[in-house]
């Protein structure tokens, strides 16, 4: 027989027994979210030229000179201190000591934002590096790299039992190349079940083929980030069957995506040694324009110093953006964030009703611009790394 004291230990341990496990059982089951960030086309800029936009339309760029450049530049780390892009292939973002990799303060802040606006999950963060050639041939070819290699991981997460579901940004001509996985899906993988539980466009030039491959169930959710400052967006002249690109999809639009325009008005930040022209003061419009929605404020060209969110991409705010887009139910909205009022407003594209929905503190704010320039290459540990990449002889006819 047991003593009295003796059955009390019993049943303590048994509760405690069922606890642990219960907690155990909890944290085994945590979903793994995989985020996959994909950087935009590369080079175009600088190897400009009439024959390259014709080697572009006619979708034969092999052997030539564009070819050969943007495949030398890509290799150069200098531009992974200024926007989210590692080497090519899918790779973990991890922080690099004594080096700046802007995919890891991406990360770090994009985590910052989701958390103030109560979204906390598990996190892993992969950049996918691609050419960044211009050539739908060739970014079909490469979106089948990125393909084969998600699905690799997500077997390996299937295989040790975590649940995960999958997030990819991409940026520019980046989300061009990521909607190439639904026409790999359907003429290649068709027996696979996995899926992109979400698709954030930034920026992307949209031609007549996008409104097709983003119908695709592959797709989960999807959302297209655009912004009128946005002046490159829309003069995508490499599109194979138009003259132009499209800032928004048009026409028969899935129910699946929502389209989100960002405008951001607010006070320009003074300058003690330079006098604001007229226009310029007060209230301006400060919608972020092409570079402005990835790359950080230390890229060496095309990002004000002077506006509010410096030196953060717009796209880190994506957590907040969505969350806002989706208190209403309208597939294309308009977000307006008022710097220093501490809200935004919200209404349907083409509606003049809208109302105010809050937007972070002042406080909150001025803490994600101070974690982002903790990535800054003024810093010490930064600075002299930096500074030689920059100055190098094989990047400088490129920036």
């Amino acid at each position: 027989m047991f003593s009295t004291g003796e059955i009390n230990a019993m049943k303590y341990l048994r509760i405690l027994g069922s606890v642990l496990f219960f907690y155990g059982a909890s944290a085994a089951k945590e979903t793994q979210w995989i985020t996959v960030l994909v950087h935009g086309a590369f080079g175009f800029q600088a190897n400009l030229s009439l024959k390259t936009i014709v080697q572009i339309k006619k979708d034969c760029i092999e052997g030539t000179r564009y070819e050969h450049n943007v495949l030398r530049m890509r290799k150069h780390p200098f531009f992974g201190m200024v926007q989210p892009m590692q080497k090519m292939g899918l790779v973990p973002v991890e922080e690099t000591p004594g080096q700046l990799n802007a995919a890891y303060a991406f990360g770090t802040l994009f985590t910052q934002v989701q958390e103030l606006c109560g979204i906390h999950e598990k996190n892993k963060f992969y950049t996918f590096g691609w050419s960044g050639l211009i050539s739908q041939k060739r970014r079909y070819f490469e979106a089948r790299m990125l393909y084969k290699e998600l699905r690799k991981l997500l077997f390996g997460y299937k295989k040790r039992g975590i649940p995960t579901k999958v997030r990819i940004l991409g940026y520019s001509h980046g989300g061009n190349f990521v909607l190439n996985l639904a026409d790999i899906r359907k003429d290649e993988f068709p027996e696979d079940t996995f899926m992109v539980d979400e698709l954030y466009l930034i920026g992307m030039p949209v031609h007549a083929i996008c409104c097709r491959q983003v119908q695709h169930s592959l797709f989960k959710k999807a959302y297209s980030l655009y912004s009128r400052g946005d002046r490159v967006q829309s003069i995508d002249i490499t599109t194979p069957t138009h003259l132009c690109s499209h800032r928004a999809f048009k026409g028969c639009v899935p129910a699946h995506l929502k389209q989100i325009e960002l405008r951001v008005t607010g006070c320009l930040k003074r300058d003690p040694f330079h006098c604001l022209p007229p226009n310029m003061r007060g209230v301006v419009d400060q919608s972020p324009g092409h570079i402005e929605m990835w790359f950080f404020g230390w890229t060496p060209h095309n990002y004000r110093s002077n506006v509010g969110l410096y030196p953060l991409p717009a796209s880190v705010l994506l957590p907040y953006l969505v969350k806002t887009a989706n208190a209403i139910d309208c597939n294309h909205v308009q977000i307006a964030i008022r710097l220093g009022k501490e809200y935004a407003c919200l209404n349907s594209k083409g509606d003049d009703d809208s109302y105010e929905v809050p937007f972070f503190t002042s406080w909150e704010l001025a803490g994600l611009i101070t974690k982002g320039l903790t990535f800054h290459p003024s810093k010490p540990e930064y600075k002299e790394h930096f500074l030689a990449l920059q100055n190098s002889n094989d990047i400088k006819d490129y920036l």
